[in-house]
């Protein structure tokens, strides 16, 4: 299982079992809750009909942050992992009593709405939980690299997920036993949570909490956001253009679920249409976001990935008013289950990143509480008036979609002004973490705002600019300016910059490149050697050979470090005999082949090890205690 993982994503040394245990975690998890969709939803409209789902929607947008905000009260002073283990349970019985219900009373009004309510705070509760063990077990670099495969593993649980209730609803008799499924898959993510809770590494550190946030701390979020909304346009824009795209898909979704109802004979019959497509839309999504999405935002830039999913929705609410049917219905719901949760969500991230990342913090959990269910809430209300109380028909329901995807367009655009302007500021004041960057930068004008910036007279600007030129894909011409910057006073400059001279690959560079493997700076000369010794026309490791036994000493400690990289190398290049050259060398030396040593994380070198860390020199023996935590980590 973990050679299988290390194919399809950058594990590095114990990250195995807690990666594989979570990734069957969440895929599981999103599986049960697309069961539940499709069987709560043909259950509720089948026996109620479309007219109620404006009002269920009202409710639902009512009750959720009420529900969410005595959840945070009773866990408040719960472990993270009881607080799982006791939620999950709670589900589990949950379902037992309601499958129970089904069997007594399947046309009660009450129940219908209850459990349609019920699998909504299913999907919250139970993901929520999850990104809370996944922020306590996995640190900031290790999110950025495996977040994205973990999103994935969600992706393909959607997919499985829509697919057994379409697949399977007869063969378990009925649409209400889709519920044993949910159970099922519930009753094993207990189990693996509790393996992957095990499976830490490490304590709790500051800022990592294994408690989730109190109540009262939440409402402090909630006021505090709303201090900064009032005084900030950018983050006003933002919430703006979330709040009008929930109303869309909502209504969007709403039109999918009607005709769906209008054209299916049975319950069991919509539940199959629905699963059928929960799981499509999710290959759809999957499909976009990996061969179109990326080309879209890097040669159109931000304005072209906010402005793509109000376009599709409205032009699809246009094709479903003049002709009604399944194919305008289905472009409609693609636009919302497909683009929504690819291109759409990207575009939303990359608006969210001049915000510094404590603001962006409170500012997303405001509005998952709160934009995210006010916005349903209004699409509610206005499907209630036109709808079930005026009686329009399900296509000229479209008219409202178009008029509020015209105004989400609008907004749109206001906000992309406000977002570059946004962008700068934050450039200048350093106010974006570029550890935490974890989607591409590829919109123009922040492109030309950060080469300018790398002609900065301020050392720490400069180096900021090339941290967040590395999350740049895009194919942007920076040889020039990295040319003249490897001539820079600051090493610090000079290490970013062969940074992100490595990552592009610019071989045009090598001259230049080679000039630094004499830089006075240690780390310099390191990634100077990983360079070089990568992209020049000789052979790597015979490179490699001739500095190790180079007369120049700092040279020679550089490549030593860098062969230590590749185990493979090293065990032809760092003989016994070079080894021992080295202890009997400088007191710098040594402790160059300390790190090395702790680079290599091999037991055969741990005689060598012992003899550092009985060293007379402290800094060896510095170095040579740093190397074997690492061996026992």
């Amino acid at each position: 299982m973990r050679s299988l993982l290390q194919k399809l994503v950058d594990l590095r040394p114990g990250e195995g079992k807690r990666t594989a245990l979570m990734s069957a975690y969440l895929f599981l998890i999103i599986a049960s809750h697309n069961i539940l969709k499709p069987m709560t939803r043909s259950l509720f409209v089948s026996n109620l009909g479309p007219s109620q789902l404006p009002i269920l929607y009202i409710v639902l947008a009512l009750t959720g942050g009420v529900v969410v905000v005595v959840y945070l009260r009773l866990s408040a002073n719960a472990r993270l992992d009881r607080l799982i283990n006791r939620t999950s349970l709670f589900l589990i019985l949950n379902l037992l009593v309601f499958r129970f219900l089904l069997s007594l009373e399947a046309q009660a009004s009450w129940l219908l709405y209850t459990l349609y309510i019920w699998a909504s705070l299913y999907g919250v509760l139970t993901t929520t939980q999850f990104w809370l063990l996944a922020n306590f077990l996995f640190n900031a670099r290790e999110a950025k690299r495996l977040f994205p495969f973990l999103t994935t593993c969600a992706i393909l649980g959607g997919i499985a997920g829509g697919y057994i209730a379409r697949f399977t609803v007869r063969l378990v008799g009925g649409t209400p036993n889709l519920a044993f499924f949910a159970m099922a898959f519930l009753g094993v993510t207990t189990v693996l949570m509790n393996l992957a809770w095990r499976s830490r590494t490490e304590t709790p550190k500051p800022g990592r909490k294994d408690r989730p946030v109190e109540s009262g701390e939440s409402f402090k979020v909630v006021g505090e956001v709303f201090r900064l909304i009032a005084h900030s346009r950018h983050l006003a824009l933002l919430v703006g253009i979330v709040a009008f795209t929930f109303m869309v898909v909502q209504i969007a979704d709403f039109q999918f679920i009607a005709f769906a109802s209008q054209e299916m004979s049975s319950t069991d019959d919509l539940t199959g249409f629905l699963g059928f497509w929960v799981s499509n839309l999710s290959i759809l999504a999957l499909i976009f976001q990996v061969l179109f999405a990326n080309v879209i935002i890097r040669r159109f830039g931000v304005v072209a990935t906010i402005l793509f999913l109000p376009t599709i929705l409205l032009l699809s609410s246009v094709w479903v008013f003049f002709s009604y049917g399944l194919v305008s219905i289905l472009t409609l719901k693609i636009g919302d289950g497909a683009f929504r949760h690819s291109i759409n969500k990207v575009g939303t991230e990359l608006l969210y990143l001049p915000i510094p990342a404590e603001i962006k913090r409170k500012t997303k959990a405001f509005v998952d509480m709160f934009v995210d269910r006010f916005a349903r809430g209004v699409a509610g209300v206005l499907l209630l008036v036109f709808y079930t109380k005026m009686g329009l028909s399900v296509s000229h329901i479209s008219l409202i979609a178009v008029a509020l995807a015209a105004a989400w367009i609008a907004l749109s655009l206001t906000t992309y002004r406000e977002y570059v302007n946004s962008f700068r500021q934050a450039i200048h004041k350093r106010r974006i973490e570029a550890d935490l960057v974890n989607i591409s930068i590829d919109d123009e004008n922040i492109i030309r705002t950060l080469i300018r910036s790398l002609t900065s007279g301020n050392d720490r600007q400069v180096v900021y600019a090339l941290r967040l030129l590395e999350s740049v894909k895009k194919d942007v011409d920076l040889i020039e300016p990295l040319r003249r910057l490897l001539e820079h006073p600051a090493a610090d400059v000079r290490l970013h910059t062969l940074h992100l001279i490595q990552q592009h690959e610019y071989r045009e560079l090598l001259p230049e490149v080679k000039q630094r493997l004499g830089d006075p700076d240690e780390l310099v000369r390191r990634e100077a050697v990983r360079f070089y010794a990568r992209f020049a026309d000789e052979p790597t490791a015979e490179l490699l050979s001739v500095w190790l036994h180079t007369p120049e000493s700092e040279l020679r400690e550089a490549a030593l470090f860098c062969a230590a990289e590749d185990p493979q190398l090293a065990r032809h290049l760092i003989t016994p005999q070079l080894i021992d050259s080295v202890l009997h060398s400088t007191p710098r030396a040594r402790a160059q082949l300390a790190d090395a040593l702790g680079e290599l994380q091999d037991e055969k070198y741990n005689v060598y090890l012992l003899k550092l860390l009985e060293d007379t020199e402290t800094e060896v023996r510095r170095h040579a205690l740093r190397s074997a935590c690492r061996l026992t980590s």
